[in-house]
This record gives structure tokens, sequence and C-alpha cells, in this order.
């Protein structure tokens, strides 16, 4: 008796259905007991080969490769219970493969698994591309049907796509399926046959003729059934009358067993005899489908993967993170990132609100977000984002002054503004914030503000300030250039050479047109800024010269001829050319005394102190002025420098006595009388000037202990204005107290001031060394300004004080990650 021909059918119903016949028929015998379910693509059929030869199949991947049945047996004892067919029957039916990771899922089962959920599966399919993966996702968490899938479902949603096979990948993919079998082995394509209007279906089309051509190139035998499917008519072959492109009729099937058997036995008669069947490879252990994941680690992970540049990494932890908790924001605010980071800001923008709406306070979507609209130009709606991240993290100035350029690009000054005075008010030299307060103040045209804001850029950003500058002259005024020109010329790096002849231009021909047009002040201050940046240009020192003279002339023949008054008003004109020359101020200082315009008096003496021309004797004097035009106060603080520049000054040491008693008394007066505040401030006045008055160190002692009380109470309230405000106080009267110093430091840390949080944390460290708490606070400040060779510093020390200390250990093992990365 004929033994009839073992065949195994790996494919469809479609070579399967054709040998269960011809079991039935006794022509031969299906041998599918190590094949758990039907394969369409080249690379389901290795893995199906894969999987029988000994790897593993995690339990979840089950359904998506053998629908709702369970494997035939255990997938570790498929390899012993593989039999050994005389032939095989693989049928490749698709270009298109389902692709989680390692691993090849069925297209027909994954749909089946999602049936119940149809508006998932249509999300899956509508962006089914691995470029959409990110897209997808985020689509999926908006669905609630997503969201009531087991955790695994959830992660082949996201993180599975659709991969078109190549010509390449098929010749690749169908050799190595030959390789493997080394059995008899026929090749079955799908019949290419018109859909039901008449038109080709071009993946099927493509199909045949590159197996046909592989099977020529290779001598591998190919079965195509169109042309039998033709002959025997389509409505007849296939079913449903002929309406389905997918399944066969019984009564074709029969034809079609009979195609098949021959097929088989031609390449039988032609394969290779069977002992020549190498060993199965042991197949590779291959990655598991799903990853851990959560919150925490999603955004630490990503932050790394972000750092040296791998998107697709921190993209597929994201994804991750979506499919473990559809509700939270983090996976979603990460994509919201990596879209910034490829430039897709619209996509970005989408990401990060999906991300706000699941977590408003998710300071990371915010920030993105805010990025975005920023990008896309809708400045206004990119300032409200950026207020919102202010108010998400109080400590971040850097968003208010975002916010601030975003009004000024939409055209808002008032609102730029003032945000960027808010952004001043904590961190009064933050130069972006000076650069953003200078162009709204011009586009208000508040022009005679610029030059304080540029002075205050001059010492960090002499750039910007020379701007600015450059605003001024265009605008025909002359406010602050000189003062501008000199601080910008002080500045630790200079004058940048490229604006130095530019300016200098503007600035000579600012001078020649406005003394031109007889306005000799703003010429005069033009030649001033001139002079700062070019001392020696000697046209520009003549042309002053000679501006000075024709103002001083009058003023001094006036005060010859006695009349005071003129020559006060005279010399004020003088002033106004040359508001700096020290010859000038003294001499209309002594004008104002002799016309008893004591006030006047004091500002210009205060004028020539700081132009550096203050002796002893000019000290004396304008004390003097003070303390006749009633300001006492700066009377007593002049008289102590006229007396420390000169200890013999007998009439300036007994002046700096009469006035200190009489400004003690004064101040005890205002203590009785309810008025603590003011009665400190002046003590604080007199024990500058003499330190050891007896009145004023009892009251500034009983109105420390006091203001002490009050900071404990406000510490108690958790009142962190009243703090601020009282340990302030107490600093002023003492900069030694440490509870104010703590807690001062500690208010500063707080509203991300670190510079100055920095400073008193030094101080707190040098009135209460012995404290390792206030080293680690220190060390843990400097480490977020990134100075991390002082933050090593501070650690140590504390270590110094307490060797077993936790956090100076943390602080120092940080700073060595850090270094190593």
């Amino acid at each position: 008796m004929i033994e009839p021909l073992s065949v195994t059918a790996l494919g469809s119903c479609r070579v399967v259905n054709p040998m269960r016949l011809a079991t039935q028929n006794g022509q031969a015998r299906l041998c599918n007991g190590d094949v758990y379910g039907y394969v369409h693509t080249a690379r389901e059929v290795l893995q199906l080969l894969d999987i029988r030869d000994g790897l593993d199949l995690p339990d979840g991947l089950v359904p998506y490769l053998a629908g709702s049945r369970a494997l035939p047996f255990p997938a570790r004892d498929l390899r012993a219970a593989a039999s050994a067919p005389g032939a095989y029957l693989v049928e490749i039916s698709s270009l298109k493969t389902v692709v989680l990771g390692e691993w090849v899922l069925q297209l027909n089962y994954f749909a089946e698994r999602f049936r119940t959920a149809p508006e998932v599966l249509r999300t899956f399919l509508a962006a089914a591309l691995p470029e959409q993966r990110d897209v997808r996702a985020a689509e999926l968490a908006r669905l609630p049907a997503y969201h009531a899938l087991a955790p695994f479902d959830r992660h082949v949603l996201a993180e599975a796509f659709i991969l078109a096979t190549t010509r390449q990948d098929l010749e690749r993919d169908v050799l190595a399926i030959a390789g493997r079998l080394a059995r008899p082995t026929v090749f079955v394509t799908h019949c290419n046959i018109p859909d039901a209007r008449g038109l080709e279906i071009e993946s099927r089309a493509r199909i045949a003729d590159w197996l046909q051509e592989i099977g020529v190139r290779h001598g591998l035998p190919v079965y195509d059934p169109t042309l039998r499917v033709l002959a025997f008519g389509i409505t007849a072959a296939m079913a449903e009358g002929g309406e389905s492109r997918a399944h066969y009729t019984p009564e074709f099937e029969a034809v079609l067993t009979e195609d098949l058997l021959w097929a088989l036995c031609r390449a039988a008669e032609a394969g290779p005899a069977p002992e020549t069947r190498a060993a199965p490879p042991v197949p590779q252990p291959r990655m598991p489908p799903l990853p851990e994941a959560s919150a925490g680690s999603t955004r630490a992970g990503a932050a790394a993967l972000l750092q040296v540049g791998d998107l697709p990494g921190a993209a597929a932890l994201a994804r991750a993170a979506i499919a473990a908790e559809p509700a939270g924001g983090a996976g979603l605010a990460v994509l919201a990132q990596i879209a910034m980071r490829r430039g897709d800001p619209a996509a970005a923008l989408d990401f990060a609100g999906q991300a706000r709406a699941a977590a408003p306070s998710d300071s990371a979507a915010i920030a993105v977000a805010a990025k975005a609209l920023t990008k896309l130009k809708r400045f206004e709606e990119a300032a409200a984002a950026w207020r919102d991240m202010a108010a998400c993290r109080p400590a971040a100035g850097w968003a208010l002054v975002e916010a601030a350029r975003c009004l000024l690009r939409a055209r808002q000054p008032e609102g730029s503004l003032a945000l960027a005075e808010a952004v001043l008010a904590r961190e009064p030299g933050d130069p972006v914030a000076l650069a953003v307060k200078a162009e709204a103040l011009r586009m208000l045209g508040r022009l005679e503000s610029l030059p304080a804001v540029a002075e205050a850029l001059a010492a960090t950003t002499p750039e910007a300030a020379l701007a600015v500058m450059q605003w001024i002259i265009a605008a025909g005024r002359g406010d602050g250039l000189a003062r501008i020109a000199r601080t910008v010329c002080a500045a630790p790096g200079g004058v940048p050479e490229p604006y130095r002849d530019d300016v200098c231009r503007q600035l000579r021909a600012a001078a020649e047109h406005t003394l031109a047009q007889q306005e000799w002040e703003t010429g005069a201050e033009a030649l001033r800024a001139l002079l700062a940046f070019a001392p020696g240009d000697r046209e520009a020192a003549r042309a002053l010269s000679r501006l000075k003279s024709r103002w001083l002339a009058p003023a001094r023949s006036a005060l010859q001829a006695g009349d005071v008054a003129g020559a006060a008003e005279a010399y004020e004109r003088a002033l106004r050319i040359d508001p700096d020359e020290i010859r000038t101020l003294r001499e209309a200082a002594s004008a104002a005394e002799k016309c008893g315009a004591w006030d006047r008096a004091v500002d210009l003496w205060r004028q020539v102190d700081r132009a550096g021309g203050a002796d002893s004797s000019t000290l004396a004097r304008g004390a003097r002025a003070a303390e006749l035009a009633g300001r006492e106060e700066q009377a007593l603080a002049w008289f102590r420098r006229a007396l420390d520049a000169d200890p013999g000054n007998a009439k300036a040491r007994a002046s700096t006595a009469s006035l200190a008693r009489r400004l003690a008394k004064r101040a005890r007066a205002l203590e009785a009388g309810g008025e603590v505040d003011e009665a400190l401030r002046l003590a604080g006045i007199v024990l500058a000037a003499e330190p050891q008055d007896a009145v004023c160190t009892r009251l500034v002692r009983r109105g420390g202990a006091h203001l002490a009380g009050q900071l404990r109470q406000a510490v108690a309230l958790g009142d962190a204005g009243r703090q601020e405000v009282l340990a302030t106080r107490l600093l002023t009267l003492d900069p030694q107290r440490f509870d104010a110093l703590r807690v001062l430091s500690k208010a500063r840390l707080a509203d991300g001031r670190f510079g100055e949080a920095a400073d008193l944390l030094r101080r707190l460290t040098a009135v209460q060394s012995d404290v390792a708490a206030h080293w680690i606070k220190l060390g843990r400040c400097l480490r977020m300004m990134k100075s991390y060779d002082a933050a090593r510093d501070a650690a140590e020390e504390a270590l110094r004080r307490d060797p077993h200390s936790p956090a100076a250990h943390k602080i120092l093992a940080d700073l060595g990650e850090r270094r190593a990365s």
C-alpha cells in the first residue's frame, strides 16, 4: 500500500482547506499539528517556524496569532510534537505585516481582537504607519473604550504598526523559508483577479509577479491559482456568488486540491531527499513586548534620551506611558517635547493641550504649549501660556520674561512692560527683562525712561545698552547719553569693537546737528558721550570746552558783580552743559549757599561727592548746608565721613557728637510715642556715625527683640510676606541676626532668587559656621545655580561638621555623576 504524501500547509484557508479535502479523500495526509493558526505574510511564516523550533511565545500574544483559540499545546512542546512532513505548501497572500517590536501579529486576528471596540480599531487603522504612532497614541488616549482595555491590549494598539513588505524583503524571507524547511516546498500566491469593480488589486498583482520572479530566479516552485480561477469562472470559484475575493467555493477547492497535489508531486520529484534536512536552528530570544512605564520613570527616562538626541527611544517610552495610564499626561507631555524637537509645533501644541487637559498643573506640558504657540506666532495665546507657567512654578521668573516678549510681538507694550517690571522687582539685573522693558518703553514713546534702563543693561550686556543709546540718538534726544557711555566703557567687556565706530559716528552727527540747531544741552550730552568712547577726539573736546566757556563766563561775571541770584541761575544753565565738571559744581554750590538755597546746595555737594571731588573740608561744608536745610540725617553722615577723612577736624567732631545726641533724643521720643519703626531707623543712622551711642544701642536692642518676636509669630502663622519684611528690617538693625538670615534665605530660595539666597546663606555660615545644615542649604543653592565647585566645597564643609550627613553625601554624589556625564 502506498503511503499518502504528508503535507504541512502554512497559510490561510485557501491552502489548508484543499489539503483537508485531500486528507478526507486519502490523497494526502495534512500534518498541521504544530501550526497554531493561519498566516499570511512571509515574516509570519518565519515567526511560526521560530515558535515551532522552540521560541517562547508570550501569553499576551496568543490571541494576536491564533485568534480566540488557544495554542494546540504549550509553545515549549511544539518542537517535540512536530512531525516530519514530506512536503510544504507555503501561501504568501499579503504584503502588510503588523509589527510589534520584534514580533509579528496576524492582521485578521488583530482586527478580531478589537471588533467590540470599532472606534479603537478605526483609530489604529487611520494611523497605522510607524511614523504615525505618536499621533495615534494621543488619539487613542481620548477614547473611553481604549481606557477600558487591558494594559497589554492598550500597548499593542499604541505601539504596533503596519509595514509594507518590499521586493527585497520578500525575496530574503522566501529564501529563508525555503532554507529552513529543506523539504519539497511549493509557494502559493493569492489569486490575482480584479475586484468587484473590475479594477486590479495592486497588492495581489505585486505578490503574484514578485513570487514568480523569485521562483524563476532561484529555482523555487511557485503556484499561482489565478489562471485556474479565471478558467473556472470567478462567480463559481469565489464565495458569496463571486463577490468575495478572499475565500473559494467548495467546488473550486476540489479542483484546487488536484492542482496543489500535482505541484507538490513535481516539487517532490525535483526537491532534495528528506534525509538532507538540516537540524532546525535554535531561535534567538526576543524582547518582551510590554515594557514597564510610570509617570516618574517616563519623565526621567525621556529626559535622558532627549539629552542624547534619541527621539525614537523617547517616543517609545512616551507611548508606553500612555498605554500604561491613558488618563495621565506624562506620556503626552513627552510626545509634545519630541514634536517640538522635530520642528512640528502644531503637533506639539495638540499633544501639550491634551496633556494639560489630563494634568492642568503639568509644567512640562505648559512649557511646550507656550513654546509651540510662540513658534506658531500666536503671541497672545503664548503669553497666556507663559503666565500659566509662571503661576505653576513661581520661581521661574524666565516664564514671565517670555510672556513679556510675546506681548511685545503681539504689539501690547503696556502688558509687556508690566510683566518686565514684575520680573525686575525680583531680579533687578535680569538682562532679558531689561531689554524687554527698553523695547516696551520705546514702543510707548516713553523715551525719558530709557537712559536708566540702558545704564542697568550696560554692566552685563553692553550691546543691548548701545542699542538703546542708538534709539535715544535717533529720537533726537540726549538724555543720559554720557552716563550710558561711561557705564558701557566701565563694563568688564568694554565696548564691543563692531559697535564702537557706528556709535561714535552717530554721536558725532547728532552733536553737529543739535549744535547747528542751537540745542546746546543735547549737543553737549552727545559730545560728552563721544568723549567717553573716544577720549582722544580733540575736535569733540574743543567743541565741548567752547560750550562750557560760553555758559560759565556769564555766571562768573554775575558773581563778581555781586548778582548772586543771577550767578546761581547762570550756573544752573552751565551745569546742563556739563553736569559732572567738579569745579563748576563747587562754584554752583557756593552760589546756591550765598542765595540761601540750602536744599539745592546740598544736592550740588552730593554731586561733587559722587564725582569724586569730596575731601574732608568739602564734606564738612556739605554737612553744614544739609544741617541748615533741615536734613540732619544727611548732615550727620557727612560730618562722620569728614571726621574719618581728617580725624583732626575738631569742628566735624563736635558737629557729629551734637547731631548724634539730637537725633538720639528724637529717636527716643519717637519710641515713646509708639513710632517704633521710625525710631529704629533714626537709631540706625546715629549708630552708623556714633557706634558707641548708649541711648541708640539700647533702643536698637529693644527694637530688635520686638521685631524678633514678631518674626517668630509670622513664622508660626506661615505668613511669608510678613516674614520677609520683618527679616529684612532685622538685618538692617543687625546684619548678623542668624534667625533673620535663615528666614530671608528660605524666602529667596522659594522665589527662585538663588543669587541673593546664596549671599544670605554665606553670611549665615559665617555667623553660625558650626551648623552643618547651613552648609547643606548653601550647597544645594549653589548646585541649582550651577556653581558646582562652590557647591562641592560647601558639601565638604558640612561633612567636616557632620561626617555622616546623608544630605551632604547626596550633594557630592550628584555632583560626581554630573561631572562624569
